[in-house]
């Protein structure tokens, strides 16, 4: 059962998931999010054999300032930073170039942080099927993931994230917590001035995905061999895989029956199935979880 597509927004825009801002700094951004909040590494004590508090040497806590919440526990390696700083490297990018943030968050109480940016280049498939593209910049506080960047096209009649890696075309990029995270920054800014690479080369994908037609024989193959073999309701998965690829009402009849559309058909099924996960989880699972993985995999098998 997938939700209906009325009662879509932005997976970052859910209630619980994000907060909708209009800023073109990051600054700004942060302060309209509620994300201007810091956290500290602390030291850990244990008690020794005599009950005396002795300093752990090897282990730190993250605690968020202004609740005083601790989000992790790290090693001596790891090292802090702030929002603002691992989202920096962005200011320049958005400033001047017609970009603007649009929404910013949090999950597990600060423990994993994002911005949006919305990019003002835009695809449209095959003539009819338009897509926005979106760029995610994200950290945590809880060893979850590193400073990432990753640039996703938004498909506009279901608001599926359709985000997949091309070859020859990078669209994420991640920087772990070190210290030599603040060069690396750079490299990312660089890179990231390079997104209209990927944005030609995906709208490329597209259009070849839009002219290969494939049956229903075919989509089941398709499924079987996209769907974990050890999913408990690996059966109930394909038969609503299968229909959403011939009934979702979001996807243009000029591209029903196509191998764009059995791409879309998984997209959607990630990104909008009722399966009780809480809606503040979608937007982390479509970018960095399960539900990226298998819309890596459906591009990956769609297009040998």
């Amino acid at each position: 059962m997938l939700r209906s597509p009325e009662s879509r927004q932005l997976l970052w825009h859910i209630d619980g998931a994000g907060t909708p801002v209009n800023e073109t700094a990051v600054e700004d951004a942060l302060r309209s999010a509620g994300l201007d909040w810091t956290v500290s590494r602390r030291n850990v004590y244990f008690e020794n054999a005599d009950g005396e508090p002795v300093q752990d040497p090897e282990r730190f806590a993250i605690v968020r300032d202004d609740t005083e919440d601790r989000l992790s526990y790290v090693s001596n390696g790891y090292v802090v930073f702030q929002n603002d700083e691992a989202f920096s490297f962005a200011d320049d990018l958005v400033t001047g170039a017609g970009w603007h943030f649009d929404g910013g968050g949090t999950l597990r109480g600060g423990g994993f942080v994002w911005l949006s940016a919305k990019i003002p280049q835009t695809v449209q498939v095959a003539g009819v099927d338009d897509h926005t593209m979106y760029l995610h910049l994200m950290t945590s506080h809880d060893g979850s993931c590193g400073i990432r960047a990753i640039v996703t096209p938004i498909r506009m009649a279901c608001t599926n994230a359709m985000g997949v890696a091309i070859s020859h075309a990078q669209h994420t990029w991640s920087i772990r917590h070190t210290s030599r995270a603040a060069e690396r920054m750079e490299e990312a800014r660089e890179s990231i001035q390079r997104t209209l690479t990927y944005v030609d080369e995906f709208k490329r994908t597209a259009e070849d995905l839009a002219s290969r037609t494939v049956s229903e024989a075919e989509f089941m193959m398709f499924a079987d061999r996209l769907l974990p073999k050890q999913m408990k309701t690996r059966d109930d998965a394909k038969q609503q895989l299968l229909q959403v690829f011939h009934n979702t009402p979001t996807m243009q009849d000029e591209l029903k029956g196509t191998r764009w559309a059995a791409f879309n058909a998984v997209s959607e099924w990630v990104d909008w199935r009722e399966q009780g996960r809480k809606d503040s989880a979608r937007f982390q699972n479509s970018v960095l979880g399960s539900g990226s993985r298998l819309r890596e995999r459906a591009h990956d098998l769609l297009t040998a």
